[in-house]
């Protein structure tokens, strides 16, 4: 049976370090949405039409915009998220050639998806803290394994953080990229926590194999979901049903259809093969895959959810 929460503001009070504060901004993004949809069908047209090469997308996206022709760049992988989770509001400047450029930026990287992707990270780093908060007293480091971990930038800062608290962990990441396992590294090293880490390059749907009798009390899997037909999906639950001991904790998350969808595909050049579900069947293929605690929370303007499921 699956228990569904929908969150909206900001957390009360409670025994963690860290509280999230989620962002949700969506009017100027719903009044200029028929102009995204001009412009996807731009693209569509110089891509379909014309049978155009594009090496930029749309001028007002990726021509002018330097971090949004990144994220472009980088697209569905681990380098547009680092941009994406880490953008702040860039200030014009004294040149005025770069400021069409930085308005931008500024616009396109605060458009619904990218608030939700960061209102993602935000819940995830919630719902570890807590997680992590309900082992404290094993009597050994806690275990955590990442998998799709990409920068693991959550991760590292959930470990980071309840380190000063006197935290032991142990932390496993697998992903295929050893340049975003590189990129872990590097923030690891940042907080100085890299002695707790070890890191991995391996298939996820094969990830058993590479865990040399690591046994995880928290399996982390954010954003590869998304791009798991059914089949695959349940299979990968099980897997992690299976390694997880009782009450460990799996969090993962999944993008649902939103109006942005076609602009996330088209102009800024999102995988395509990226699949957009409700939460009921989200949460009914976590289901399937043998966990029967589930929680799904919905972050504020109902793109992203993150799901914890405890097995029981």
């Amino acid at each position: 049976m699956s228990v569904h929460a929908h969150e909206t503001s900001q957390m009360s009070k409670h025994d963690f370090a860290w509280v999230p504060h989620y962002e949700n901004d969506p009017w100027p993004y719903k009044l200029v949405w028929p102009i995204m949809e001009a412009m996807v069908w731009w693209v569509l047209f110089k891509k379909l039409i014309l049978h155009r090469k594009l090496a930029v997308h749309n001028l007002f996206f990726d021509g002018l915009a330097t971090e949004c022709r990144k994220i472009r760049e980088g697209a569905a992988r681990w380098p547009a998220m680092d941009i994406i989770y880490n953008f702040r509001k860039k200030q014009l400047g004294w040149n005025p050639f770069k400021w069409p450029g930085i308005i931008l930026d500024n616009f396109w990287i605060h458009m619904r998806n990218a608030q939700a992707v960061r209102n993602r990270f935000k819940r995830t780093r919630y719902d570890l803290e807590r997680s992590c908060y309900l082992l404290k007293n094993l009597g050994r480091p806690i275990r955590i394994l990442s998998l799709a971990c990409g920068s693991a930038q959550a991760v590292a800062e959930t470990v980071a953080l309840l380190s000063t608290e006197g935290y032991q962990f142990e932390v496993l990441l697998i992903d295929y990229e050893e340049g975003a396992l590189k990129k872990a590294s590097e923030i690891a090293e940042k907080y100085r926590i890299g002695d707790c880490f070890t890191y991995k390059r391996g298939v996820v749907q094969r990830f058993p194999k590479y865990l040399d009798g690591f046994k995880p009390d928290i399996v982390e899997m954010v954003g590869f979901f998304d791009y798991l037909n059914d089949k695959q999906a349940v299979e990968v639950v099980e897997l992690v049903h299976e390694m997880l001991p009782q009450k460990g904790t799996f969090i993962t998350c999944h993008i649902h259809p939103n109006p942005e969808q076609d602009f996330l595909t088209n102009v800024i050049g999102w995988d395509s093969n990226m699949l957009y579900r409700s939460v009921d069947e989200f949460a009914n293929l976590v289901d399937s895959g043998g966990f029967d605690k589930v929680q799904v929370v919905i972050e504020p303007l109902g793109i992203h959810s993150v799901l914890v499921a405890t097995k029981t």
